[in-house]
């Protein structure tokens, strides 16, 4: 005779633990990052903001890994000029404390509802361009070289551009001492852009996202200065290590 535990004893702890814990056939648990990185006990403590997070509609704070949203709100200045590959919350976000945002989006349903949200909050200093996916890396590469302050690689993809091909084709753009913020960056498919911004240094953040509730990783490299330039003494300005 099998004995079948109530769904309140033990054994419903122990399913509620298991579907909490799993993770799929990219990551060890719902905890680790694809890179196989497991979150910091820090991230643990965010865990209910997180959660909280799921239920709230309209919320404009950027679906980067838990930490990124503070580090680039004290990097970000009103006279910056953003490039983002994506539209959504984030460039709301960007809109409020940036001097200009140019966001490409693919989906003209998406990118129309982004432009009527801006609209409504009277935010008029953003681009929304709607631009197939196909046409990204050329529209990137006709921006002016060193103009962009910060970029952010956080779009859609298939088979004629990945993120890859969009952090090649925007990398230029930064300008020296700028900053390139790449999204799920654990994915085994951008460990390309290791070696096309193989000089910048990188700071990562690990945590979880509200949705989907598993660990991801968000990189913020930063585009040095060649050695015949001299980083500017801007106070107040912080930089990645």
């Amino acid at each position: 005779m099998v004995r079948v535990a109530p769904a309140g004893g033990r054994g419903g702890a122990r399913v509620i633990a298991a579907k909490l814990l799993r993770g799929n056939s990219d990551r060890k648990t719902r905890f680790h990052t694809e890179r196989g990185a497991r979150m910091p006990l820090r991230e643990w403590f965010r865990l209910p903001f997180v959660l909280a997070s799921r239920l709230r509609r309209g919320a404009e704070e950027p679906w980067f890994a838990p930490g990124t949203s503070g580090y680039l709100s004290s990097l970000t200045r009103p006279g910056w000029r953003v490039v983002e590959c994506g539209a959504g919350s984030s460039t709301l976000w960007f809109a409020r404390r940036a001097g200009s945002v140019l966001s490409l989006e693919h989906d003209v349903t998406w990118s129309r509802a982004v432009t009527a949200r801006l609209e409504q909050e009277g935010l008029g200093n953003v681009d929304v361009r709607h631009v197939p996916l196909d046409e990204f890396v050329r529209v990137l590469r006709e921006l002016p070289d060193a103009t962009v302050d910060l970029a952010v690689v956080d779009s859609s993809e298939d088979a004629a551009c990945d993120r890859v091909a969009c952090v090649e084709a925007v990398a230029r753009k930064v300008r020296p001492g700028g900053y390139l913020v790449l999204d799920d960056s654990d994915r085994p498919r951008y460990l390309a852009v290791e070696r096309v911004l193989e000089h910048w240094p990188v700071r990562r953040f690990v945590g979880i996202k509200g949705r989907p509730l598993l660990a991801v990783e968000t990189s913020v490299y930063t585009r040095p200065f060649d050695t015949a330039e001299q980083a500017p003494q801007t106070e107040g300005v912080g930089t990645s290590t």
